[in-house]
């Protein structure tokens, strides 16, 4: 019964303004507990997240925003939901909202998913793909009063850096040919 309401709820509410964000924030709440964690995967509920992962806006949609990180922070301490994870669109989103976002709460929230994520199957090579080490850099210059998320930063890159080492000669080769023309493409477009 409590698997079917919580899918209704971000499907179907009666009031979208309202009742998405409502819901979201109810979901924030309940997933950390890991019983509701497992029956929110089982419903196939986590697919509901994804779409809503995509930079804010207005203060409501950043709030949402950051409640829907907050979910996905929180089952990707579930093994089941981060197979999920790993084959939904659900990476490359966090990335461009990290990218896009000034908030500090958001940039924490996101952050420590992919610190958790990078160790995980493959979303560390996949991590280096999406550019995700240049990012790093570039948040680590910003100035950040959250301990919690300078940690997360410098622990972040220290793994990202053991993904770089462990990738074979050729693959090393062109991170290092991409990161080039990354910064290339970076300095022609400022």
């Amino acid at each position: 019964m409590r698997q079917h309401r919580s899918n209704y709820l971000l499907k179907k509410p009666s009031h979208p303004s309202r009742g998405i964000p409502t819901a979201i924030n109810c979901l924030a709440t309940l997933l950390k507990e890991p019983v509701v964690r497992s029956l929110f995967v089982q419903a196939d509920g986590v697919k509901l997240l994804v779409p809503l992962i995509s930079p804010a806006s207005t203060q409501q949609s950043m709030q949402l925003l950051y409640e829907t990180c907050l979910c996905v922070w929180l089952l990707s301490y579930y093994e089941p939901a981060i197979e999920y994870l790993g084959t939904s669109r659900t990476l490359p989103r966090l990335i461009e909202v990290v990218k896009g976002s000034t908030k500090e709460k958001v940039v924490r929230v996101v952050v420590l998913t992919l610190r958790n994520l990078l160790q995980k199957g493959t979303f560390g090579a996949l991590m280096i793909d999406l550019g995700l080490p240049q990012l790093v850099q570039s948040l680590k210059a910003q100035a950040w009063s959250d301990e919690d998320l300078l940690e997360a930063l410098n622990q972040l890159e220290e793994g990202l850096k053991d993904n770089i080492k462990r990738l074979s000669s050729f693959d090393k080769f062109a991170y290092i040919r991409w990161i080039k023309l990354a910064a290339i493409s970076f300095e022609n477009r400022n």
